[in-house]
């Protein structure tokens, strides 16, 4: 299942972003074509509480997919493996890398095994949406 999210924001006076409306569209592969919900504070504030979290969870998902994961390890790995392969052990580069570059790589390991960190959802929970 896919999930498609929008949200439609407001900005207050004070500069924060406040959620008017929150839009989701779930696709399976059994029913191309659902209609996507638009959600608001008017359907109830149970309803409006998971809308929001459901924004949160994708939102922090896109994030740790895209701007986190794709632009520094997956970016950084390269550089680190072709580092600890070309060059000696008594390089400079080599020392000032130290143990963190065997560090980073066993850390990237073990994200590809599928052993993710929860405690990053629980985090992100405390975003200004939230409120």
């Amino acid at each position: 299942m896919l999930c498609a999210i929008a949200a439609f924001v407001h900005r207050r006076a004070d500069g924060h972003l406040v959620p008017v409306a929150i839009e989701l569209a779930h696709y399976t592969p059994e029913k191309p074509n659902t209609p996507s919900t638009v959600y608001t504070r008017k359907d109830g504030d149970n309803i409006w509480l998971l809308a929001k979290l459901l924004f949160m969870v994708v939102d922090s998902a896109v994030h740790n997919l895209i701007s986190h994961w794709l632009r520094t390890h997956a970016c950084a790995e390269p550089y680190l493996i072709s580092t600890r392969r070309q060059l000696s052990p008594t390089h400079p580069v080599s020392l000032k890398l130290g143990s963190l570059a065997g560090l980073f790589l066993q850390f990237l390991s073990v994200r590809r095994l599928g052993e993710w960190d929860c405690a990053s959802c629980i985090r992100s929970l405390q975003h200004p949406l939230m409120s």
